[in-house]
């Protein structure tokens, strides 16, 4: 940020450093492509993942960040046998 902003700017007043910084601020969370999200903004990332939602395409998640699964469903009724004492 202070090569970008603070650096390259004459900050005269504490309302003028407030404004820079906040333009810079959402300049750098929407209009900048970040390298992490393919070079893309981050306002056209989001916009892509929400077409993909809406076009029905389930998230995938990379190995090994899946949710676990929660306990698969007992059977309808009892599937355990009472348990007989053998006589003597």
């Amino acid at each position: 940020m202070r090569d970008d902003c603070l650096d390259v700017h004459v900050l005269t007043s504490l309302a003028g450093a407030q404004r820079i910084i906040e333009a810079r601020r959402i300049d750098y969370n929407t209009g900048r492509p970040h390298s992490a999200i393919g070079n893309q903004t981050p306002a056209a990332f989001a916009a892509a993942g929400v077409l993909a939602m809406q076009r029905g395409e389930a998230l995938r998640y990379p190995r090994g960040f899946a949710p676990r699964p929660v306990a698969p469903q007992s059977p309808v009724g009892s599937n355990r046998e009472q348990t007989q004492t053998p006589p003597g």
